[in-house]
């Protein structure tokens, strides 16, 4: 390979990094989570805290992984002595501000697993924002045993 089309690699190879770093940049993902289940069961919650560095807001719209049919927004919400879930269209994360999905709150649902998840697994996700940037994070599963039994 001549100098120049090393040069071009090398500088292809950076540009590519450094686009995805700025798509991903003003967002960190913190303590999060997937949580284990048994083996017959097929969906799950998925927990995770996403903060926003960026000086505007940003709105989740829509979560991806390979390894469930769906993963649907839920809240849960408590009215008078009654718990439910209710599905959300997308969670909005402030400017300089954070989406905390956490048991007995905002969470996800992952819908129709397509294999067991086990303690010690990774689940990968694209989180897909309104305006039409997206981010991977790859969360571990953790034994429900460790946790609150409610999602």
């Amino acid at each position: 390979m001549n100098k120049t089309k090393q040069y071009k690699s090398i500088l292809s190879i950076f540009l590519l990094n450094l686009s995805l770093y700025t798509t991903a940049q003003h967002l960190l993902v913190k303590d999060g989570f997937v949580r284990e289940l048994p083996p017959k069961v097929r969906y799950t919650a998925a927990y995770f805290t996403l903060e926003n560095l960026d000086q505007k807001a940003k709105k989740l719209i829509h979560i991806s992984t390979p390894i469930a049919r769906e993963v649907q927004l839920h809240e849960t919400k408590k009215v008078k002595n009654e718990v439910f879930m209710e599905r959300k269209q997308a969670f909005n994360i402030p400017a300089q501000g954070q989406l905390k999905l956490e048991p007995k709150a905002k969470h996800l649902m992952l819908i129709g697993l397509k294999k067991r998840l086990k303690q010690g697994d990774e689940v990968k996700f694209k989180l897909h924002f309104q305006d039409g940037s997206k981010q991977t994070m790859t969360l571990p599963i953790r034994a429900s045993h460790t946790l609150h039994h409610h999602h």
